[in-house]
């Protein structure tokens, strides 16, 4: 993918920073331009779709096209639980390895924006 690639949004923008995975290969943006920058990085193949997930906890799809990069909320997977969100992160191929992972435990007392934070937080820290 080369660097002069477009970030376009449909319909509206996400809620920053936003959660991508890449293939098990987790990144997180706070701005459009980090978005792009880090999935131009990443290379991936025209024809790729990527799950992602705004700072509100809204599914989102990244549209990997030979024009360019494409972020829309149509997608099957509205809704991401806090397990799931902990285990994408916990899993990921790019956690550094001297990071502990999230704890699994006591999620009834946590909000999901709290969680999400966290993650987030913890994602943009490990780069």
């Amino acid at each position: 993918m080369s660097n002069d690639r477009t970030l376009s949004f449909v319909f509206r923008k996400p809620v920053l920073p936003i959660l991508v995975d890449v293939n098990g290969h987790v990144i997180a943006a706070k701005s459009a331009r980090a978005l792009l920058l880090k999935l131009i990085a990443l290379d991936p193949a025209p024809g790729s779709t990527f799950d992602a997930v705004d700072a509100t906890g809204e599914g989102w799809g990244v549209y990997i096209l030979e024009e360019g990069i494409v972020v829309s909320p149509l997608v099957w997977k509205k809704a991401w639980t806090k397990l799931e969100l902990i285990r994408l992160c916990n899993g990921r191929r790019n956690r550094p390895p001297n990071e502990e992972p999230y704890p699994e435990t006591s999620l009834g007392s946590k909000k999901l924006g709290r969680i999400i934070s966290d993650l987030m937080r913890r994602l943009l820290e490990a780069e």
